[in-house]
């Protein structure tokens, strides 16, 4: 897995580990965290990820606890450049994730502190917690209970969370018809559900080799064979990174959402026919695109979104992407939300329900 990957950054705090070099190894002071609340409805956490990079200097495979036997070292990049810090240590907690839109979830995360205070929420090494870690914009985290304060430190390698993309190949509905998304350039014309044919501001792209994705493997492209979706489409088979949304258009969308359709990440879908996670991919590369708004636009016929940039997607970005498309949208710095998504978007457990729903009814997902 990687060492390198997202964390949200909770602030500076006392010490919850004092005492360094101790033969049990734990933070003896975890308990002062408990039933605190990080982040709020006016300062969500979703604005405050951060990358964090492990140095394991002694190369054992973590950050020791206690500062036991070597000065383990983590890099954090703010937005501004990476910061040497020296780890310290961590504890688990039963916790509370609040949404953005007021849902909650109950899961338990991993809280890690440098020697000079700062605390970080970490990836955790179970697949289903991430799934809850960059499901939405995370508003707030409540520590509760400890589990465990103890243990050698924390895991040097960490799974990267999701990021949303068109795989090379994909071809996209412009003007000038089927154009392979790498071949697109800013200025042309893509067209649109709702808006007509509107211009291509920016694109990106990021390559995971076969070792990459086989340490994190929930970074595998999802196949969406040609037809799964309903109406013949798509034309071909679609392959998508696996936080990628797809137009999900039904009666059961309504019942469930008060909305005839919204947006449903890939790999909530894979319970339907024809939807799967290729697993021991041999590299991929993801493409993503941004227009003036967030769009459906047409891949290989299916309707599917261009980039979002609310937080998260913002914050998933490499920061020289990050910095292009402020250049070219500086009022995305100081308000984030300030562009309002194509369709409703729907979470991973609303999501793998509604997928559970249309298989049940063998209903298509774009009836």
């Amino acid at each position: 897995m990687p060492t390198t990957f997202n964390a949200f950054y909770l602030g500076t705090f006392d010490d919850i580990d004092p005492t360094e070099r101790k033969i049990n190894q734990s933070s003896e002071n975890a308990d002062q965290l408990r039933n605190r609340t990080f982040g709020s409805s006016s300062d969500g956490l979703f604005d405050h990820i951060v990358s964090f990079r492990t140095d394991d200097r002694n190369n054992n495979g973590y950050l020791e606890q206690n500062n036991f036997a070597s000065n383990d070292h983590a890099f954090i990049n703010y937005g501004n450049g990476e910061v040497d810090l020296i780890f310290d240590g961590g504890a688990t907690y039963n916790t509370t994730i609040t949404y953005k839109d007021g849902s909650t979830v109950n899961t338990q995360l991993v809280v890690v502190q440098m020697t000079t205070g700062e605390l970080f929420v970490v990836p955790s090494l179970n697949g289903s917690v991430n799934d809850l870690l960059d499901d939405q914009a995370i508003q707030s985290i409540t520590l509760g209970n400890i589990v465990s304060s103890g243990g050698a430190g924390m895991t040097a390698d960490r799974p990267l969370l999701d990021f949303l993309c068109f795989t090379r190949g994909t071809r996209i509905e412009t003007d000038r018809g089927a154009v392979p998304v790498e071949m697109l350039r800013p200025g042309d014309l893509v067209r649109t559900l709702d808006h007509g044919v509107q211009p291509l501001r920016w694109i990106g792209a990021r390559s995971l080799s076969a070792a990459e994705l086989a340490a994190a493997p929930h970074l595998c492209p999802v196949r969406i064979r040609a037809g799964a979706l309903g109406a013949g489409l798509p034309l071909r088979d679609l392959t998508v990174s696996p936080q990628h949304r797809v137009l999900v258009r039904s009666k059961v969308a309504e019942r469930m959402f008060g909305a005839p359709e919204v947006l449903v990440a890939a790999k909530h879908l894979t319970e339907l026919d024809g939807i799967d996670q290729i697993e021991g991919a041999s590299g991929v590369d993801y493409w993503h695109f941004l227009l003036d708004r967030h769009e459906v636009v047409f891949s290989e016929g299916a309707r599917t979104e261009s980039l979002f940039t609310g937080p998260e997607a913002m914050k998933a970005l490499s920061p020289e992407a990050r910095a292009e498309i402020l250049t070219l949208f500086p009022e995305l710095a100081q308000t984030p939300d300030i562009r309002p998504s194509a369709r409703p978007l729907v979470n991973g457990r609303q999501g793998r329900s509604l997928a559970h729903r249309h298989a049940m009814n063998r209903m298509a997902p774009a009836a």
